[in-house]
């Protein structure tokens, strides 16, 4: 009875330990709908430690997640024009082209909790797509009105609506491998023990 009530904490360990999806930043409520413009956010990780697997949409108004066009994650504020956006811009951190209401970045992207970090798509969204705060509670908006004119922060404290998804970036495969050899140790020294 003991073997199995230690496997089965066991197990519930290494199922916690697997990753999911967890809401790392958001804006939800802002009751307000946009003009049309290229669109930029800031946004705070909250929580600890590492997130991969990151997703990123903004709020459409019906709830729903909205993504359009080509979106660019940054390390530092953007100030050049939409169609001066590239994968070789500088602070770039990674890009991914909007699915289903989402932009999904590579695994490889990582960010850290209680940092800033900066959102930039590449395609006009249209008036009314999106949601927002006139003074939020969140990051900062950015836009730009034309894909040349550069883009600037939103002066007004303004913030679109937005949520941030990732995954607790788990221990390597190795550190699995370890804790799986010495949980099957411990198991048959106890059911040596019991014998």
């Amino acid at each position: 009875m003991r073997i199995q009530s230690f496997a089965a904490a066991a197990s519930l360990l290494i199922s916690s330990l697997v990753a999911h999806a967890d809401v790392i930043s958001k804006s939800t409520s802002g009751p307000y709908t946009n003009v049309a413009a290229y669109v930029g956010q800031s946004f705070l990780v909250y929580g600890t430690g590492t997130y991969d697997d990151i997703s990123f949409n903004f709020i459409s108004p019906t709830s729903s997640p909205y993504a359009l066009g080509t979106g660019y994650l940054f390390s530092t504020p953007y100030t050049g024009s939409p169609a001066d956006l590239s994968a070789t811009t500088t602070g770039l951190l990674g890009t991914a082209v909007a699915s289903d209401g989402l932009y999904t970045f590579s695994p490889s992207v990582t960010l850290e909790a209680g940092t800033l970090y900066y959102f930039f798509e590449s395609s006009l969204i249209p008036t009314g797509a999106i949601t927002g705060y006139s003074f939020p509670p969140a990051g900062i908006d950015y836009f730009s009105s034309t894909d040349t004119g550069d883009f600037t922060w939103d002066e007004s404290g303004a913030s679109s609506n937005y949520t941030v998804e990732g995954s607790a970036v788990t221990p390597e495969p190795s550190t699995f491998l370890m804790l799986g050899t010495g949980l099957l140790g411990v198991v048959s020294l106890a059911r040596r023990r019991f014998s």
